[in-house]
């Protein structure tokens, strides 16, 4: 009894009503895109959609958009009074202009367009609409029923003559009880035996008044609230004087009070009152699926409170700039601070704060020197100046700005303007060891660790300065925050680099963005045991800072509830969160946290070429001409605020999935082809959609068919027929022609290449005959002129050739040799050795390639000799290469040691050069056959001086008719 004495009073004497903090809400109003400030009613439909009832339209919301329907769509009027959902998923509409009509597939059925509303004739304005058993909507007015049966036949009689049916017969069934929209006479619901007995005719059904979770019953008998359970057992409670009770639709009931405001209870918990938006005329309340409550207001809008059910403790006047900086607890206190002196003290809050109307404001508090004695050791405050704890005592130059305050007992470890000090709040003692700015100081074990906003700087015991920015470079950031784990690791917060987790001289962990933390602006950290909660202007983010694991686990910002995304400060007591903003206190119990959400995703509209298909599609065939088609689409997660992306693909376009975060995706040129549409919604929590799939095809044009096409091969078939002949025969003219040319060319720059070899090589000779000439050897010259004749002869007869037998080019190698050998103080040996699987009349090589080389030897390698050398020529056939190997080799000084060793070798020969040339022109000229190759060895290895080796590989090439002949 003294329970319904306390509840009459609280709900019927307004005096004695008690303010207290409000939920964090979300208000929709005409600003939004709502149709009208002035709403009746609210209801969510299978797709997720919230659909709502305004006197100026009936607005369809999906979390992001609002999407309004008038008489133009098909309303009957625009002032819309009640909403109900069936379980066919139409959504009735009953208007104030005495009309029923409902949305179904994405049009508007009404009475003068639907046969079967048609039959339906309204006196009065519809009192509620229902559904029984049967699949029958129960429609009622003032005196009548309409009974629009699941095969579309309209029944229509006095609500007496319902009553006689649903005693007498089983044709008609009674209402189903958590499935009605509105109040309804009791007898006219199906009630378990046990709870019939307790009703009579007055009682009145409070609309869908059935509690599953206690299989609870709730009526209405004049003043009084009867909860009656499913074995009969009852309870009673006062309704106040001027309020009413219905549904929500979940399973709580909402008690209205018609001078302002709800209160929210459940039938086995009506000791936990709670009201909400007193200040505003509530005309219902449902609860979605996704446990959200949506309140509709007599000329306010709507306002959606999140499931996660944060509150705002305390809302800072922004006239006052004041900014919530720290928040802790000591004793049973909270103690936030702001800005200069500013600071206040309220109670701890228990559950009974979020459940209840329970009282709990902040009060200003002084918190003055002795403050500090009742605070725990170790507690490091944020705060914005020297006023904060009222810290007169120490150097008023110093302390312009205090950034934080480390409390240690008697002495204080304080990060400012002007530097870092370490001060004795006891005999005010004062020690300065950090000059500039610095933006929070920490001390853990013997080590002070000091924040600046070059970054991270340390201070050991026997005060050594130390810069860690120099050794870790994401310490050189600026240093916001600092909070230590029972690991002894340090948890650093950066403004750029996000936190990074430092012990034993190393960094263990960085997280930020590429780690999952959405923002790397870090301003607050917080460590509960295993848990680092941080704070950046993204809100809140729990990490799990395990040995080894590091991960952010949970992200919570204004979309969840938060009074601001812009975290200054944040205290866990428990289960329960203070969060510090620019605009106040934000507190909410972790444990309601959402982690995870509804995902779903409709389409909302289809337009090809400029114009809208008809709703409802699931697939379709468009024209040639109509590939312009575009998608609209709606992700529905009420707890995500609109923070949806969508994944999507188009199967016979291609494979790959895309994201993106727009509602609407547009492809103007598709080629004809059958295509299906893959969409999938994400919402903030990561939770995905079902797939959505839509199908559509569009023909192909008249040339695309296969008709038409082989119309078209016979047509020209005969065409290309006739000219393909002509077409390859003139193409390989060209190609011969081109090919002749192109060896021609190949062959004129041997040629001149050769031309520039033969001068070269007759000039070295006259210059040798010039030498015995000047020495009086008459003898001598007429043997090398006739010799060097026989050599001019040999170079006349083959210059015009690219290939010459290898048989004629030992020949002349023979000759050339000879020559070389008068000219030397000291003539060389030489030998040279043809494998004997070698016909040299028949195998070909290049014209005067190994000549140079030849030369090379005897000038660079014999000549420098101070006795006799060596001369070696090998050839040896490599079949299984395709290659004939030449191997010249001298026993001179080798080319290293004369690279180096004086002017002979300091620039290239010219008929090396030359040479040179007219091997990348011959392997142009045989590109089918294996390159020309040269490799030089010092062959120093074994001794010093004891010779080059050149190895030159040469293409196999025979002389067809000389090999048949042979």
């Amino acid at each position: 009894m003294r329970f319904f004495v306390l509840l009459l009073m609280i709900l019927s004497a307004p005096v004695l009503r008690i303010t207290a903090q409000e939920y964090s809400y979300s208000h929709y109003d005409t600003k939004d895109g709502l149709a009208g400030s002035v709403v009746y009613s609210i209801a969510q439909c299978r797709d997720g959609f919230v659909w709502i009832g305004t006197e100026t339209g009936l607005s369809r919301f999906d979390g992001t958009r609002f999407k309004t329907f008038t008489v133009k769509d098909g309303l009957p009027g625009e002032e819309v009074l009640g909403l109900f959902v069936d379980s066919r998923n139409r959504v009735w509409v009953s208007s104030f202009k005495n009309a029923i009509s409902y949305y179904h597939n994405g049009s508007i059925h009404n009475q003068q367009n639907d046969s079967t509303l048609a039959k339906i004739h309204m006196k009065a304005i519809i009192k509620y609409v229902g559904e029984n058993a049967n699949g029958d909507i129960v429609i009622q007015e003032t005196d009548d029923l309409h009974i629009v049966t699941a095969a579309n036949q309209v029944k229509t009689m006095p609500v007496n003559a319902y009553r006689s049916l649903i005693r007498s017969t089983k044709d008609i069934a009674p209402l189903l009880p958590k499935n009605n929209k509105g109040g309804c006479d009791a007898d006219l619901v199906a009630l378990p035996a046990p709870v019939r007995k307790r009703v009579n005719d007055r009682d009145f059904f409070a609309g869908g008044g059935y509690w599953e979770g206690s299989k609870s019953y709730v009526f209405c008998e004049g003043n009084t609230i009867k909860i009656i359970k499913a074995n009969g057992q009852e309870k009673r409670l006062p309704l106040p004087v001027n309020s009413y009770l219905l549904g929500t639709g979940g399973n709580t009931f909402a008690l209205y009070q018609v001078m302002g405001g709800v209160f929210l209870f459940k039938p086995d918990h009506t000791a936990n009152l709670q009201r909400y938006f007193g200040r505003y005329v509530v005309q219902e309340v449902i609860v979605d699926r996704e446990e959200n409550l949506w309140f509709t207001t007599q000329g306010s809008g709507v306002f959606k409170i999140s499931r996660n059910r944060c509150k705002n403790m305390f809302t800072a006047d922004p006239r006052s700039n004041t900014n919530i900086l720290d928040i802790h607890k000591i004793g049973p206190y909270i103690y936030a601070g702001g800005r200069k002196e500013q600071y206040w003290r309220f109670n701890a809050v228990n559950d009974s704060f979020f459940n209840n109307e329970t009282e709990n404001k902040p009060e200003p508090f002084y918190a003055g020197r002795s403050f500090l004695d009742s605070v725990p050791e170790g507690t490091l405050f944020s705060c914005g100046s020297s006023d904060f704890l009222h810290l007169d005592w120490f150097p008023s130059a110093n302390m312009v700005i205090v950034k934080t305050i480390l409390h240690l007992g008697d002495t204080l470890l304080v990060a400012g303007f002007r530097g870092a000090f370490l001060a004795n709040r006891k005999n005010g003692w004062v020690k300065e060891f950090y000059q500039g700015r610095t933006t929070c100081a920490y001390r853990l074990g013997t080590t002070y660790y000091l924040g600046t906003w070059q970054g991270l700087y340390t201070i050991d015991k026997e005060g050594r300065t130390l810069f860690l920015g120099d050794r870790f470079p994401q310490l050189r950031q600026q240093v916001s925050c600092m909070a230590a784990d029972s690991h002894g690791t340090l948890w650093i917060g950066t403004k750029g680099k996000g936190i990074t987790g430092y012990r034993d001289g190393r960094i263990i962990a960085t997280i930020d963005r590429d780690a999952g933390l959405p923002s790397s602006q870090c301003r607050c950290i917080f460590i509960d045991g295993q848990e680092l909660w941080a704070g950046t202007d993204r809100g809140i983010h729990k990490i799990d800072i395990r040995p080894g694991t590091y991960n952010v686990v949970q992200n919570i910002n204004a979309s969840d509830g938060l009074n601001s995304n812009i975290v200054n400060t944040i205290y866990k007591d428990g289960a329960v969160v203070y969060v510090g903003t620019p605009v106040g206190i934000t507190v909410f119990n972790e444990k309601y946290i959402a982690r995870h959400s509804i995902a779903m995703i409709r389409m909302t509209g289809i337009m090809v070429s400029g114009k809208a298909l008809p709703p409802g599609l699931v697939s379709v065939q468009l024209d040639h001409r109509d590939n312009n088609i575009s998608f609209e689409y709606a992700g529905i997660s009420f707890l995500s605020e609109g923070d949806n992306t969508y994944k999507y693909r188009i199967l016979g376009l291609e494979d790959q999935w895309h994201t993106t975060r727009e509602h609407t995706l547009s492809f103007p040129a598709l080629p004809s082809g059958s295509y299906t549409l893959e969409l999938i919604a994400v919402n903030k929590y990561n939770d995905q959609s079902d797939m959505l799939l839509f199908n559509f095809t569009i023909r192909k044009s008249i040339p695309e068919t296969l008709w038409f096409k082989a119309l078209t091969i016979l047509a020209v078939g005969s065409l290309i027929a006739l000219g393909i002949q002509y077409l390859i025969r003139a193409v390989h003219r060209k190609e011969r022609r081109a090919l002749l040319m192109d060896k021609k060319i190949k062959s004129l720059e041997q040629m001149a290449l050769r031309a520039q070899m033969n001068p070269h090589f007759i000039f070295n000779c006259l210059n040798s005959m010039q030498g015995y000439i000047i020495d009086g050897d008459v003898k001598k010259a007429n043997l090398y002129l006739t010799r060097f004749a026989r050599l001019v002869r040999e170079t006349l007869d083959n210059a015009s050739r690219i290939l010459i037998s290898l048989e004629e080019e030992i020949r002349f190698l023979r000759n050339y040799i000879d020559l070389e050998r008068m000219q030397l103080r000291y003539p060389f040996t030489y030998n040279i050795t043809v494998d004997p699987a070698i016909n040299p009349a028949i195998l070909m090589i290049p014209n005067m390639v190994l000549q140079p080389y030849v030369e090379n030897a005897i000038k660079h390698g014999l000549s420098q000799l101070p006795q006799a050398g060596e001369l070696r020529l090998t050839l040896l056939l490599l079949p299984e290469e395709r290659v004939l190997e030449c191997m010249v080799e001298d026993n001179g000084p080798g080319i290293d040691q004369t690279r180096s060793g004086g002017p002979v070798r300091q620039e290239t020969a010219k008929g090396m050069s030359i040479t040179q040339d007219r091997i990348l022109t011959l392997n142009q000229i045989h590109a089918t056959e294996q390159p020309i190759r040269i490799s030089i060895t010092d062959l120093g290895a074994t001794g010093p001086g004891s010779g080059t080796r050149i190895i030159i590989h040469l293409p196999i090439i025979y002389n067809d008719d000389q090999r048949l002949a042979h």
